[in-house]
């Protein structure tokens, strides 16, 4: 019964929910949706730029090249001869992933119709496909299965809330991961979601790539500002927005009148926001300077980071973090602070990151876990000054960091014997 369900599921958004969906996408771009102009006009400009020989694909929607880093700079170690093609689908990911090295080329994944699917593979033939994450395309998934391309989805995960799951959703999933060679997810609870789904494609549980990917950061640091490295204990909060800076601005004065320092990196840096972030601070009597401006930082309470691509080194500066976004809506990830040793604070909208749900169950000390929930100011500051007694903290979080790592190694070999033995 499921395989008629999924192939009318498939039939129904093949000929018709895409086709409307791609005639609407059109019609928004034309009257002014922005990322969706740029959508449709990354598709109708694809640079089809010629490989030297037929190419690894890896597909990495927008933030899951994150997943993809490690994978692809094993290949390119393992394999150099052999080219790494990467397509993303947010424009947003655009440039994150073309000046990574080791891609040699990025393109945006064109529509998921029959004719432009066939141009695709007819012109890369790739050897193989790897899909990060989540982001299976039907069609994509169905002319990859008849051509008989050998295609792994990794770091997958589907949570009991997936927008993939519901009557029409679940039947179209089933479908697409049906044609795919083999899944590896993140976690038994995927594993455990995925056959609740009654997908038949093998499952092995493999873990999260993308702690490979931080380890790797955290030990090939890009460069900094050095000079301005504390020497007081250093409280870092990475990618805050407005509301979660309402909340914290409290604790942070108080944390101020200690004698430590505060690292502050927006989430965004446009000229206004840092104006208005800058006149918050001193309104609770918090003096900042902006990282791009000074090459020592004296007496003022706050390091405001006003640039894009440091944030990870600098919370090795750190004593403590909090993850922005968790008083906002959602979180953003706390695998970076993590990475470096930090114990981090999160606010109630964090529980679309598997990893602050996880290391919240890993004890540091009476009082403190590795990741610790906060409602306020006053549950920010006190959950710091505990931090502070615990001795061991770092070794502790990266212990157990480092006890995750090693998924990009089971996709290393998965290549070996299905791709290149």
């Amino acid at each position: 019964m499921t395989g008629v369900l999924d192939v009318l599921a498939f039939s129904f958004y093949r000929f018709f929910l895409m086709p409307v969906a791609f005639v609407l996408v059109r019609i928004f771009s034309f009257l002014g949706a922005s990322k969706l102009k740029t959508m449709v006009q990354d598709r109708n400009q694809i640079n089809w730029q010629p490989l030297p020989a037929r190419p690894i694909w890896i597909h990495a929607a927008s933030g899951e090249i994150e997943y993809a880093k490690s994978v692809i700079r094993e290949l390119k170690t393992a394999y150099p001869q052999i080219p790494i093609l990467v397509t993303y689908f947010s424009p947003s990911a655009k440039k994150l992933i073309q000046k990574f090295p080791g891609i040699d080329l990025a393109l945006p994944l064109p529509w998921d119709r029959r004719s432009s699917v066939l141009h695709f593979l007819k012109l890369y033939q790739p050897r193989a496909c790897l899909i990060a994450r989540t982001d299976v395309w039907p069609e994509f998934s169905y002319q990859i299965r008849k051509q008989k391309i050998p295609a792994l989805l990794f770091a997958a995960t589907i949570s009991d809330q997936s927008s993939r799951k519901g009557f029409f959703q679940t039947p179209l999933t089933r479908f697409a991961l049906h044609c795919l060679n083999e899944i590896v997810c993140v976690s038994a609870l995927d594993e455990e979601n995925l056959r609740g789904m009654k997908v038949r494609t093998p499952i092995v549980v493999g873990g999260d790539t993308r702690f490979d990917q931080v380890i790797f950061r955290t030990q090939n640091p890009l460069p900094v500002k050095q000079s301005l490295q504390p020497v007081a204990e250093t409280w870092v909060c990475g990618s805050t927005w407005p509301e979660d800076e309402e909340v914290l601005l409290p604790a942070w004065k108080a944390w101020s009148d200690l004698g430590k320092k505060i690292i502050l990196a927006p989430h965004e840096i446009q000229s206004e926001r840092l104006v208005n972030l800058e006149k918050n601070l001193k309104s609770q009597g918090l003096q900042s300077v902006r990282y791009s401006g000074i090459d020592s930082w004296g007496a003022e309470a706050v390091l405001i980071v006003d640039q894009i691509g440091v944030l990870h080194e600098l919370y090795s500066w750190g004593t403590v973090a909090f993850v922005g976004g968790s008083f906002k809506s959602k979180i953003h990830s706390v695998m970076e602070p993590l990475s470096c040793g930090l114990p981090t604070l999160v606010g109630p909208y964090h529980k679309n990151n598997r990893e602050a749900l996880q290391f919240q169950h890993y004890h540091l000390g009476p009082n403190v876990m590795m990741v610790n929930l906060i409602q306020n100011a006053n549950d920010a500051i006190q959950v710091a000054q505990e931090i502070l007694k615990i001795p061991d903290r770092k070794k502790q979080i990266l212990k157990k960091v480092h006890d995750h790592s090693g998924a990009t190694q089971k996709i290393m070999a998965w290549i070996r014997r299905e791709v290149l033995p």
